[in-house]
């Protein structure tokens, strides 16, 4: 973009303007190049004014322009762009203008071709100071596939003050790769949409390079995936940056093949709040959602929400196994009370400690299972915690029993 507009500046000086054909009737456009932070005009700033199509609310990038003229400002800062066709009003085209200072590209507003039309076109200095960062957005759109959920997660980041933060200059070693945007750790597939020349995966971390400009949000997609075997799951992100809103949008019509309607499904969370559709604009109308939007969110937290009702078979392995357990646990301390009691025989002593080895290797099983749910998120930390303690309890239990009769065990961790 640098070498572009050096290149037009070049040939601005020797050309007034570059237009494509000229139209009749026409009009001109005014473009005020101004230091953002003073409000001073710049002067011999080479200008673009492009025409092309609105931005879409979920498209990550401009628009290719249709039109596109060029020119140079004068000692007041002003650009003068005659000859915009009269006509280009009624395309649904939108102009806005570009810029270079100090090494960085500026944009304006975009704004309604009309007669007399006026476009304000600040610029500011740079800074290297990763304190003026903020996500203005991060917004997460989840869906069931075939044992997993898809995630498509739009951060948009911008800056707060009077600078440009230039993230290639930051002195911070945790900037050394860009600017990092953490994901969950159980994230896989991670592809970035939007932005992609700027940004780097490594891990479950996306870096992004580049300049951040006041007034200039840049918007970065990212798509990534997540196993889940539950029909509960619970997600949980680190936010690094003052976010100014977190939305989270899970639509309850699906194109998962089992199932087309979660008519269960719900969202709990005790860090967002739940919403309607009509806090979201641009949703598609044909669809239902379950909206959560969480705000004004302090650098460095944590938020979690769990959803439940999805359309995965929970593993009922360890709650069988309590059940069974407390089902089975007053019998097996009668009769092992009653077999020593009457000098219980070999062959009912070796099917005793048969049965209670059977159970104790089915409880420890559960209990891995149950931490790798944990791991994976498919159980959350509470739930896990429950049922963790009723499994250890129960493999203590069948322990102490197994050294009544004899039998080394093996410990819990």
């Amino acid at each position: 973009m640098r070498h572009v507009v050096s290149l037009l500046s070049i040939l601005a000086l020797s050309s007034p303007a570059i237009v494509h054909a000229q139209d009749a009737p026409a009009f001109s456009v005014r473009v005020s190049v101004l230091q953002g932070k003073t409000g001073s005009p710049v002067a011999n700033a080479p200008v673009l004014l492009r025409a092309a199509r609105p931005k879409g609310p979920f498209e990550p990038t401009d628009p290719e322009p249709q039109r596109e003229w060029a020119g140079v400002t004068d000692a007041q800062g002003v650009a003068t762009f005659e000859n915009i066709p009269d006509t280009l009003a009624d395309t649904g085209l939108r102009i806005h203008a570009l810029t270079t200072h100090d090494g960085v590209s500026f944009k304006s507003p975009v704004v309604i071709p009309v007669p007399g039309a006026s476009i304000s076109l600040p610029v500011f200095p740079k800074t290297f100071d990763p304190g003026v960062l903020v996500a203005k957005q991060v917004r997460t759109v989840i869906e069931p596939w075939e044992g997993y959920l898809v995630f498509s997660q739009m951060w948009t980041l911008t800056v707060r003050g009077d600078a440009a933060l230039d993230t290639t200059l930051i002195s911070d070693p945790a900037f050394a790769r860009g600017v990092p945007l953490e994901l969950p750790i159980k994230a896989q597939g991670i592809n970035v949409m939007g932005a992609s020349n700027q940004t780097k995966v490594v891990n479950s971390t996306v870096f992004f390079q580049g300049v951040l400009k006041p007034g200039e949000p840049v918007s970065i997609q990212l798509r990534y995936s997540m196993p889940a075997k539950s029909d509960r799951f619970t997600y949980t992100q680190r936010l690094d940056y003052p976010t100014e809103q977190f939305d989270v949008l899970v639509p309850v019509n699906t194109d998962y093949d089992k199932i087309r309607y979660l008519e269960d499904l719900e969202l709990r969370s005790f860090d967002l709040t739940l919403g309607q559709r009509s806090d979201i604009p641009g949703l598609r109308t044909d669809r239902e959602f379950i909206v959560a939007i969480g705000k004004d969110i302090s650098p460095k937290s944590e938020l979690s929400f769990q959803l439940r009702g999805l359309p995965f078979e929970r593993s009922a392995a360890p709650w069988y196994v309590i059940a069974m357990g407390l089902l089975g646990a007053a019998a097996i301390i009668v009769f092992a009370s009653s077999s020593r009691a009457r000098h219980a025989s070999a062959d009912s002593r070796d099917k005793l400690t048969q049965d209670l080895r059977a159970e104790l290797e089915a409880t420890l099983d559960a209990l891995t299972e149950l931490e790798d749910d944990l791991d994976t998120g498919h159980v959350s930390a509470r739930d896990y915690e429950f049922e963790s303690s009723s499994l250890r309890a129960r493999a203590a239990l069948l322990i102490k029993k197994l050294e009544e009769l004899g039998e080394t065990t093996p410990g819990i961790a």
